[in-house]
């Protein structure tokens, strides 16, 4: 594929037409603005997509939490230990604390 650039030059080379060779200048200045442009907004996108990232590992990590305690409260159920239950009351009650945490920061 040949690029505006090399274009402009092959056609210096050819001794084309002013016109044309203006043209592609004007081309080339527009999308180098573009080019700028455009890196500027995906930095920016690319800085609130790593702040979602570290957003979303909070809540999964709170979801795991909340899991581990419902898995134990049912273990706890089945075999009716009063210890296994209110360690996995603990664990729901600091996934709890992580989700509104995190929820309010």
């Amino acid at each position: 594929m040949v690029t505006r650039t090399a274009e402009m030059e092959i056609l210096l080379q050819l001794k084309a037409p002013t016109n044309q060779i203006d043209v592609l200048r004007a081309e080339i200045a527009r999308y180098g603005d573009e080019q700028t442009q455009i890196q500027s907004k995906a930095i920016d996108l690319e800085t609130a997509a790593r702040s979602n990232l570290v957003r979303h590992e909070w809540f999964a990590a709170t979801v795991t939490l909340l899991q581990v305690a419902i898995g134990l409260c049912a273990i706890a159920a089945l075999v009716e230990s009063r210890r296994t239950w209110v360690l996995a009351c603990c664990i729901g009650a600091c996934g709890m604390i992580m989700f509104v945490w995190r929820l309010l920061a």
